[in-house]
């Protein structure tokens, strides 16, 4: 047998480019043209707040049709069966106005805005348990979020990043009941949604003049680049 060079084995072992996708999934799933982050932001698993009042502000702007808050978190997921615990990210997003592109986000709005329930990514490691399994047998799931009763009404499919082994969607209204100390006007990502024919490139160059230095306004295509980077 031939001894091959270390680094020719892990570059067959671990693809560059499957990270780097993973890492962008998000936001390729965000339903708008720009965002507007924070310019303390790293990257989308360790993201900075600023209040939403300023995203409020871009709907006031020539081509802007919308704006769409995105809250983000990480609690610790207690798998019933293990009684393990592994950290799961939490997105919060406004069910009649959801940030992701997700078809199952539309088709399960009324499951989105039950009271302490989440919809669980069918991608999450099996460390969390028999999440999708039981769902998909029509029976339910009941775990601890930080020793919160919470349940799984209904899943979707996104894909891990390097943030957290589990990824979680649920309202904002929820998501504040899991996360109580958080300043309930804090965001960590705003997407913004332009009218057709509308010129992104100069709404940006518009949008950062007035929101000054604070925060940053980025293409989705910046925003996944920087995260690729990070």
């Amino acid at each position: 047998m031939w001894d091959l060079p270390m680094s020719w084995c892990f570059s067959k072992s671990v693809s560059p480019e499957g990270s780097y996708d993973s890492q962008k999934r998000p936001i390729q799933q965000f339903n708008g043209s720009l965002a507007v982050i924070p310019r303390r932001y790293t990257n989308f698993g360790e993201p900075a707040g600023f209040p939403r009042s300023r995203l409020t502000q871009v709907l006031g702007f020539q081509g802007v049709r919308g704006v769409s808050p995105l809250r983000l978190g990480k609690l610790q997921w207690l798998n019933p069966k293990t009684q393990e615990s592994t950290q799961a990210l939490v997105m919060g997003v406004d069910p009649g106005n959801p940030v992701l592109k997700l078809p199952e986000l539309t088709m399960q709005r009324a499951s989105l805005q039950l009271q302490a329930g989440v919809l669980f990514d069918k991608a999450s490691k099996t460390s969390a348990g028999p999440v999708t399994s039981s769902l998909e047998q029509g029976q339910s799931f009941t775990t601890e979020l930080n020793g919160q009763r919470t349940s799984v009404n209904g899943l979707f499919q996104l894909g891990l990043t390097f943030a957290a082994d589990i990824n979680l969607i649920t309202s904002t209204s929820n998501f504040q009941s899991l996360f109580p100390e958080r300043d309930p006007d804090e965001i960590q990502i705003g997407v913004v949604q332009l009218h057709s024919g509308a010129d992104a490139s100069d709404v940006q160059s518009q949008l950062k003049k007035v929101l000054g230095p604070s925060l940053q306004v980025l293409s989705v295509e910046e925003l996944q680049l920087r995260e690729v980077e990070h």
